[in-house]
Formats: C-alpha cells, structure tokens, sequence
C-alpha cells in the first residue's frame, strides 16, 4: 500500500489531473462542488471528456445543490455526454452528497475535503492519494453505492455496491451514508475519543457540535485529556465565522483549547493520541453526522498517524490560541452565544 497526503486545494488538483491523465480503464469522480472555472489552467472537463473519448469508462457523480451551476449549464453536459461520459446529479434535498472522491482504474483513489472550484485555489485543506486493493475496492463501493442511489444504472457499477460491509482494520473506509440507515460518524467519534489518554485533536473549517459531543469533549478534559481544537480565524462564510467563535467562547470554558488558524483552511481530521487518524468530508455539525453523505479515512498505522500529525501540528504553529472574550467584539456576540449554548444544551 502506497499513500501520500495534500495539504492544500493546489497540489491535490495537479496530482488528480496528473492521475486522471494516466486513466486507461475508468475514472470515477463523486463531489459536492466541481466548477469548471480552473479550465484555463487545469481543464478537468477536457481531460475527462478526452478521456471517454478513447474508451475510458468516465462517470462523475455530483450534488445537485453544491455544483448548481454545472446541473444548469447545458451546452457543457451535452459534450460531455455526447463523448461517453456519464453525468448525475445527487437530488435529494435532505441527505446532500458531501464526499469527495476520484478512483482511477479501481487501483488508485484520492479522498479528503478538497472541491473543485478557483476560489479554493489557495485553500489549506487536507486529501489523500492511497493504492492497495483492499481500502481501493472500499472506496470502489462507496463511490457504487452513491451510484446506484444517485440514479445510476451500469449494472457492473451497480454490482460492485453489493457486500457493503463496515469492515475495520488497519486503514478502513468511514462509509457515513444517513439516506440508507447507516449513520458511523456519531459511532466512530465517541469510540475514538473516549478512548483518548493524552490528546485529542479536532481540525474543521465549521465547527458547530451537537450536545452529545460536547459533552463528550467536556468529559474528555474532566479525564485529564488535552482537547484542541483547530478553525479557521476568517472562514469563508459568515454564520459559519459567529458559530465557530460562539462555540469556542462557551467550550472554552470547559479547558477546551481553541486555535485559530491564520489561513483559510478546510481539512477536516482528527487525531487522537498519535495513535489515530482520521481525514474525510466531515465538518464538525449536524449536518455532516445527520444528513450528509461523507466519506472519512480512518487509520491507525503509525507513520500515516505521524504524517499526519506533522501536518496538524504545522497549522497548529501558524495559529493564534484563541482567548475568551479577546475574540468577540460584536456586540451581538453576547446573545448569540446565550442562544448557542442554550441549544447545545437541549440538542440531543
């Protein structure tokens, strides 16, 4: 088994573009968010309809709301499928299709956060590119199942979704699909953490946990546990911005510590110990571990939970600690934080 992690938007996409070039067989892309405004620089669309056209079997699975834009542009699906490349659009509008996942000849995939679009370009964020018929052939079934329930019906493709199994070793696939019964990230969350000794680290760009979480956090520092947790000081959207400092404001309290990272920063991962590993689609919210369909990597061998670690750590240095009340300088901070944490406390 080979892998080997991106920390940013950047070089996760000349890597897939790389891999997507060297396809002979097929090309399976799942996303939430895939523009076509990277073109005059990366053109994937080319790459991918180029592709189809010499007998590659090409097929992009996408969200119907995340990647709107494609789902209205016309004239770009028509040549796509007009060269034999296969195109859905994931539509249901309470279970969003969030992970994001490139398998090139079922030998090789790439997982994590990263989406497609320009305004990512520079974004700190976190993918892996990994090889090995065991974990590949996982990804190969997640991708099959979201697939099958996004409309699809190549029978091969559909066949390969069969023995969906949870299935944990070494390195195994986070399968997170609510629209089918089969909710692991609450699960996998709680086993992990619980089981922490000396630190538990938290990377997410939208941190807005449920009680059952905060509780668990809380928990965890009463046990002597370090908790850190990892967010960007000025995320991308605003609601996200207050509920990240709301957040930070009330769990502080507890011993959590809060850093706040200088960059604009996506990944998603966490490490616990430097014994565990986890990187994926998840943000740390409901909708993630409610309703969104995600894929995670969880690992537990040593240099992948090093690598990784290292990866953490040198965001952790660029970051400030966050200090409560430093931070809130909006006057409707104050509220808004009575009000978050009074329903942090009711939601279950």
């Amino acid at each position: 088994m080979k892998y080997k992690f991106f920390n940013n938007s950047e070089d996760t996409w000349l890597a897939m573009f790389e891999a997507i070039k060297g396809a002979t067989e097929s090309i399976y892309w799942e996303s939430y968010i895939f523009s076509n405004d990277t073109s005059h620089y990366l053109n994937f669309f080319k790459l991918l309809r180029d592709k189809a056209s010499v007998g590659v079997h090409v097929v992009i699975v996408l969200d119907g709301f995340g990647s709107l834009w494609f789902s209205m542009n016309e004239e770009l699906l028509s040549e796509l499928k007009r060269h034999g490349v296969e195109v859905l659009f994931w539509n249901d509008w309470f279970h969003r299709i969030h992970k994001k996942i490139l398998i090139i000849d079922e030998e090789v995939a790439f997982l994590g956060g990263v989406n497609i679009a320009h305004s990512f370009k520079k974004w700190q964020d976190l993918h892996i590119k990994i090889s090995g018929k065991k974990i590949v052939k996982s990804i190969v079934r997640s991708f099959a199942n979201s697939y099958y329930y996004g409309g699809g019906r190549d029978g091969r493709l559909v066949s390969l979704k069969r023995g969906w199994k949870t299935m944990k070793a070494e390195i195994w696939l986070l399968d997170h699909f609510p629209n089918a019964g089969k909710f692991l990230l609450k699960r996998y969350y709680t086993e992990k953490i619980s089981l922490a000794t000396e630190r538990v680290t938290i990377v997410t760009p939208y941190f807005a946990p449920k009680k059952w979480l905060t509780d668990l956090l809380k928990k965890t520092v009463e046990r002597g546990v370090e908790v850190e947790v990892l967010i960007p000081r000025s995320g991308d959207l605003r609601v996200a911005r207050i509920s990240n400092n709301i957040f930070a404001s009330h769990l502080s309290q507890y011993g959590i510590k809060f850093y706040l990272m200088n960059h604009m920063n996506h990944a998603k991962a966490l490490v616990v110990d430097n014994r565990v590993g986890l990187l994926g689609s998840n943000n740390i919210d409901s909708q993630s571990f409610d309703f969104n369909i995600e894929a995670s990597l969880s690992f537990e061998k040593e240099e992948m939970v090093n690598d990784l670690r290292r990866i953490v750590d040198g965001w952790k240095k660029d970051s400030v600690l966050f200090e409560n009340g430093k931070h809130n300088h909006k006057w409707y901070y104050r509220p808004l934080e009575i009000i978050f944490s009074f329903i942090a406390q009711i939601i279950g």
